[in-house]
């Protein structure tokens, strides 16, 4: 069995993975919404204009995306996970009900079969639990947690 930082730095590339993933599908979506928009079509005119919104409209949700992503990405490579003795980020948090590792909002991941699920400071569950230490409780959404561990 891995120790602890092993666990960490193996969470973290999977992070780091996702949110490089999600960069990759937004620059595919984006690729293609540019190309159909510049294919010709025999449609009518006014048809094809609204066609060509559409896809404008969806190039530009992704972009915001894109962005979006890539900034979580330079935010994510930027977080200290150097042991933590309290809750904060870049800890680990094993409870009695879930793991969590303080990071990024990326949801379920899975290491060493265990899972552990990626927030940031900014998920509700975050608050309730910040700067505790392991051996304290705390209740969210009518669950009792306990802390047993934080790396």
């Amino acid at each position: 069995m891995e120790n602890n930082s092993q666990i960490k730095q193996k969470l973290f590339e999977a992070c780091i993975a996702a949110q490089e993933k999600i960069i990759f599908n937004a620059k595919e979506v984006i690729e293609e919404a540019s190309e159909s928009a510049n294919e010709n079509t025999d449609n009518e005119e006014e048809a094809f204009d609204a066609y060509r919104e559409q896809l404008q409209q969806r190039k530009d949700m992704y972009t915001t995306q894109l962005l979006t992503a890539r900034n979580d990405l330079d935010y994510l490579k930027g977080i200290n996970l150097n042991k933590k003795d309290v809750i904060g980020e870049g800890a680990i948090v094993k409870t009695n009900l879930q793991n969590f590792f303080i990071i990024i909002s990326l949801g379920k991941i899975s290491i060493e079969d265990q899972q552990f699920f990626a927030i940031s400071s900014s998920a509700p569950i975050y608050s309730v639990m910040d700067g505790l230490k392991s051996g304290e409780s705390f209740h969210f959404r009518d669950r009792d947690y306990k802390i047993l561990e934080i790396f």
